[in-house]
């Protein structure tokens, strides 16, 4: 626990400090988000969620904090949780700070989970300048860097997810936070998939044949598909895949990055929830 509070001690410190131009406007500028409205944090639910002062709750999306309960060194959702409160409150008079919330351009699609929670990207508020507020820090994007979260997108909220992919990828080359060499969350093999069934994961392999099997199509990662770690690609992301001009029977043979749940089915078995899930490496 004392490596875990003096680790976030650090974070804290290192925090990104207020630019004179928005680092953010990636976000800002984003076709398919919104900035639908603005608020101050009353208290910090959990490393992923807040509460406002007027009463909403709000969703980090896009991530995923990975918890080992047997290790609060490897709890990610308190860490996240401890570094949101020391950079959301005020250190002097305790107060919450402003932000602003980002959603979905269409209102009936992927701003609202099945707890009424709200669903979004948060920007927080820094100085106040004639021009406006300047954004400060964008949070997905912090605890990301810091190791505490990893992308976890949906089909309905596949925002921002290149650019969180490419922070995740430092994170991990770092070896930071889930991505550190003893941590029970570091990316895996095909040959490991089979202990960790149940298990959210993210897994780096060569793939051996692509087969296409009723429109779905299923990448084997050996040479025996009725026991080897298996992924499908359901029929309206090979379409997804084809319009970015992948042909998909061509990942025969390429290096993957592929995240998701494991399951038994014929071996280990990820059924791909996002195309964002699949990455081609090589």
């Amino acid at each position: 626990m004392l490596r875990v509070l003096i680790v976030l001690l650090l974070l804290v410190v290192s925090a990104p400090s207020i630019a004179q131009e928005n680092p953010f406007s990636f976000l800002t500028e984003a076709n398919d988000l919104k900035h639908t409205y603005s608020g101050k944090i009353n208290k910090i639910i959990d490393g992923q969620t807040l509460l406002l002062t007027d009463g909403k709750i709000v969703r980090l999306t896009g991530i995923d904090l990975p918890i080992d309960k047997t290790n609060p060194d490897f709890d990610f959702s308190f860490q996240a949780k401890a570094f949101l409160e020391a950079v959301l409150f005020s250190q002097s008079s305790k107060a919450g700070r402003d932000i602003m919330v980002y959603q979905t351009r269409k209102a009936e699609k992927g701003r609202i989970n099945r707890m009424n929670h709200d669903l979004g990207h948060i920007l927080v508020k820094g100085l106040k300048t004639e021009a406006g507020d300047k954004p400060e820090l964008w949070l997905q994007g912090a605890l990301i860097d810091k190791g505490f979260a990893r992308v976890y997108t949906e089909p309905t909220n596949p925002q921002l997810h290149a650019i969180m992919l490419s922070q995740e990828e430092k994170a991990r080359t770092a070896g930071l936070g889930l991505w550190a060499k003893d941590s029970p969350f570091k990316m895996m093999t095909p040959d490991q998939a089979a202990n960790h069934l149940g298990d959210f994961v993210i897994l780096e392999g060569r793939v051996v044949n692509a087969a296409s099997v009723k429109n779905n199509l299923y990448l084997n990662f050996g040479d025996n598909w009725r026991s080897d770690f298996t992924v499908m690609i359901n029929t309206s992301q090979r379409k997804q895949l084809s319009q970015q001009g992948i042909s998909p029977t061509s990942i025969s043979g390429k290096k993957v990055r592929v995240r998701g749940w494991l399951r038994e089915y014929n071996g280990p078995f990820l059924e791909l929830e996002d195309i964002h899930h699949l990455e081609i490496i090589q």
